[in-house]
């Protein structure tokens, strides 16, 4: 295998992950990013540090040494945006991030001392073994979390996991390696060196950089928060959950009957490329309005796991009574886009998941609501189907054509 120059490959990679990472926190600003993205981009603010400071450690210092401040503060700042990158996840996801937060913050600092600390300061592997273990953790998490909760709903996720998960098989790898005692040995040096560091971060990161744009455009919250006021009577994906929770939970004891509606609009990202994100905001706006006016009085009402879905949840007295109630409210959502006298009137369709076929499970009902959702809008002849019974094909009888 050909060893490349150490400084060549510091300053090649150097000069494109700073251009990946100002693009992304340019454009995280000028969006005035929160939650997820937010963290991202804080994420690549680190991978920058990270770039600077292997820099310096590269140029600055003599062969086969290093300069211990540099490696130690660019293995803390790459930990860092790994973990920033787990914690975006979490964000997106609607999970806890204060305490992981935490976490993240001690390891990436950890690894910085430990980094300073190497006794091995003529070795290629200085303090490497501290920072591939906690990267490869890091990437593990992003991998888990990518197919959890609302990321797991997009096909985006998959690559963006695909790219993270390498990146963990190689981190694990090497530190795996060089905590056995082989680093030293020439073939390991050959094949997990720097230059085959470098690669793996340059190709695996490039694939992730692209993912984040398409998944910040995706699950960004950025037009909801533009339409939210003080009286507004939607609540977020997880208080949505967490009320269904309760209900579900008062309506096992009793038996009754209680139906998830979810109300999908297809094709915003494409919408918002072709005509801007302004029209984005308005179909967001325009369907958050239309789904709390024609919703049941007493009903739940919610934002869904996907951008433009909502969740609507309410007691049915029997699967007529859901159809009826769904039905209702897609009439009243199509009135509302055609009323308006928008041009565009996007893509719609409306899914039933009955607790009585489908479970008292919140997550269950909202997945299969969801996803019902997804056929109706496919679905040429229903604008409102039904979710089947686990196992069994969807019923033709429970479909209604609007």
């Amino acid at each position: 295998m050909i060893v490349l120059d150490p400084c060549s490959v510091s300053i090649v990679t150097g000069a494109v992950v700073t251009v990946t990472a100002l693009t992304y926190v340019v454009g995280s600003v000028v969006r005035r990013d929160g939650g997820g993205a937010r963290l991202w981009a804080l994420a690549y603010l680190l991978v920058l540090v990270a770039a600077v400071a292997r820099s310096v450690d590269v140029v600055a210092a003599e062969p086969a040494s290093h300069v211990e401040w540099a490696a130690g503060l660019g293995n803390a700042a790459t930990v860092g945006a790994a973990g920033c990158f787990l914690l975006g996840c979490r964000a997106f996801n609607g999970a806890a991030v204060e305490g992981p937060a935490f976490m993240v913050g001690a390891v990436a600092l950890l690894t910085g001392a430990a980094t300073v600390a190497d006794e091995a300061v003529d070795s290629q592997h200085f303090g490497s073994i501290w920072l591939f273990l906690a990267l490869g953790g890091m990437f593990v998490g992003v991998v888990v979390h990518a197919f959890r909760g609302r990321m797991r709903t997009t096909r985006t996720s998959w690559a963006f996991a695909a790219a993270a998960a390498v990146q963990a098989a190689f981190s694990l790898a090497c530190g795996t390696l060089i905590l056995a005692g082989w680093g030293t040995s020439d073939p390991v040096l050959a094949w997990f060196g720097s230059t085959a560091y470098a690669l793996v971060a340059v190709t695996a990161g490039l694939v992730m950089m692209i993912c984040t744009f398409i998944l910040r455009e995706e699950l960004s919250d950025g037009a909801r928060v533009a339409t939210m006021s003080e009286d507004d009577e939607v609540l977020t994906p997880a208080a949505f959950r967490a009320h269904l929770e309760n209900v579900l939970r008062r309506a096992t004891e009793r038996m009754e009957v209680v139906a998830v509606i979810a109300v999908r609009v297809e094709d915003s990202p494409a919408i918002g490329i072709a005509f801007g994100s302004e029209v984005v905001h308005e179909i967001t706006r325009s369907l958050r309005d239309s789904v709390r006016r024609f919703a049941a009085p007493l009903a739940l009402v919610g934002d869904g796991d996907v951008p433009t879905s909502m969740f609507v949840a309410t007691q049915s007295a029997s699967p007529a009574d859901a159809r009826r109630q769904a039905g209702l409210i897609y009439r009243g959502v199509v009135q509302a886009f055609v009323g308006e006298g928008g041009v565009i009137v996007p893509g719609m369709g409306v899914g039933v998941a009955l607790s009585q076929t489908v479970g008292y499970d919140a997550t269950v009902l909202c997945a299969a609501a969801l996803a019902a959702s997804a056929e109706a809008v496919a679905s040429e002849e229903s604008s409102v189907v039904f979710a089947p019974a686990q196992g069994f094909a969807p019923d033709s009888t429970l479909r209604e054509s609007a």
